[in-house]
């Protein structure tokens, strides 16, 4: 998309060997870009692609070969392998997460010792999930994650997490005395994080989501089955996030075995189910999209040629802006002056559409000038919490 030296990066990768880790398929649009990147890469610059994921619904699998040509090699699990990684029960119950009987099991299961996850669709939803269950465990057993919080404070978390809950750190106490026997988050907690949880809460999603959060729990393999418990209700608030559609795809196919222990082979069955009812209208989308992105980002993207257009392609891919908590401002202010490098580490994620909103509401304050402006958030902001926003939310 003509960023500054884009003709180096695609000299590079000519005849290049990529890696393309956990490929999902609920989100087309940005699909659609990595495939038709991905048969630009090997079709025309003569790369070699490994794609590889725990999850790859048959639609996808065919539209991934499609891009490449031909016919990839596969490689799976073997049979015993498979066998080795049987770790849950699910349970699919019809209720809201935030109901009574919910929040009291997650309160027997941390005061009977074990460790609970609990994953939410918004960081609305999130906060006030925290808010419940700390009242009825204790503020030292809880801890909140989600993608509102300060870098600094995120990456203090999630160092905490490690500690505490990490597939091989498990017991341990985190780095500020506590230990944590619960933690709220949201989606974010699908990637990157090495944890090990003894059950699961969750907000219904898509069927490669879900299975995500499932591998969040008993991920060390202690012995025995952990329940991985979904819950039916989709928040109207969520839709911004999942398409309904797609959750009630998921849930559709795990109900049959709901009370059954999840085996690694029924895991494709599950995925290839989810996207049977919607594959023509998925790969119709699809195709639609990487022909768009074909004819206007890599047909046009010659080394040396400008195409300002495309910046601003770029820049619609992330739906999400950073603005400073009003707490943060001076600090922020001061670390801009004398360590510009770690003021990144105060600023907050939020959505393009919650800026806006904030704008209105003059909730957000303008400060600085030229390449050192930045928005002041006023709202409130703790390192518990994260930033609370008053207006809807649609992000992660």
């Amino acid at each position: 998309m003509r960023l500054p030296g884009h003709e180096a990066i695609l000299t590079d990768a000519a005849g290049g060997v990529l890696v393309l880790d956990e490929l999902h398929a609920y989100d087309v649009p940005r699909l659609a870009l990595i495939l038709s990147a991905v048969r630009h890469l090997a079709g025309d610059l003569g790369a070699k692609v490994l794609a590889m994921s725990a999850t790859f619904p048959a639609v996808l699998s065919e539209a991934l070969c499609a891009a490449l040509g031909g016919t990839p090699a596969r490689i799976t699990a073997s049979r015993r392998t498979q066998e080795d990684f049987v770790r849950h029960t699910l349970h699919v119950v019809d209720r809201d997460m935030e109901s009574a009987e919910t929040l009291a099991e997650i309160e027997r299961r941390a005061s009977g010792g074990e460790l609970v996850l609990v994953v939410a669709s918004t960081v609305a939803r999130a906060q006030r999930l925290f808010e419940a269950v700390t009242r009825a465990v204790g503020p030292d057993s809880t801890t909140l994650l989600h993608g509102r919080f300060t870098g600094n404070d995120r990456t203090r978390k999630e160092r905490a997490l490690a500690a505490r809950a990490g597939t091989r750190t498990r017991g341990a106490v985190s780095a500020d005395g506590r230990r944590v026997a619960v933690l709220v988050a949201t989606q974010v907690v699908e990637v990157s994080l090495d944890v090990d949880f003894d059950v699961l809460f969750s907000d219904p999603a898509p069927i490669e989501a879900l299975l995500q959060r499932f591998g969040r729990v008993n991920r060390g393999r202690r012995g025995g089955l952990r329940d991985v418990v979904v819950h039916s209700h989709h928040p109207e608030q969520a839709h911004k996030v999942y398409s309904p559609a797609i959750v009630e795809a998921a849930l559709a196919v795990l109900r049959p075995g709901s009370g059954r222990a999840v085996y690694e082979w029924d895991v494709q069955g599950w995925v290839d189910a989810a996207y049977a009812p919607i594959a023509a209208s998925w790969t119709e989308q699809l195709a639609k999209g990487m022909a768009e992105v074909d004819r206007a980002v890599v047909r046009v993207n010659r080394p040396l040629e400008s195409h300002p257009e495309l910046a601003s392609k770029f820049e619609e891919l992330f739906d999400g802006c950073e603005v400073i908590p009003e707490s943060k401002a001076p600090e922020y202010e001061r670390l801009l002056r004398e360590q510009p490098l770690e003021a990144a580490g105060l600023r907050v994620p939020i959505s393009n559409g919650q800026r806006e909103r904030l704008r209105r509401m003059r909730r957000l304050v303008p400060r600085g000038s030229g390449a050192t402006a930045f928005e002041v958030a006023m709202l409130p902001y703790d390192e518990l919490r994260g930033l609370d926003l008053t207006v809807p939310d649609d992000d992660i």
